[in-house]
């Protein structure tokens, strides 16, 4: 079975647009766990207070 370029390149532009896709979903979930968590302690020490 041959493997044409073609192939190739699309194959290397797809595996690249997802590895771009994986690293913005996996940064927009830290900024979320982030925020939540500061949330979270603002409205402990609120309690709190």
């Amino acid at each position: 079975m041959p493997y044409s370029l073609k192939t190739l390149v699309n194959d290397i532009i797809f595996v690249q647009i997802h590895k771009i896709y994986v690293i913005k979903t996996v940064f927009t979930l830290n900024f979320y766990n982030f925020y939540i968590c500061k949330l979270h302690n603002i409205t402990e020490v609120m309690i709190k207070t």
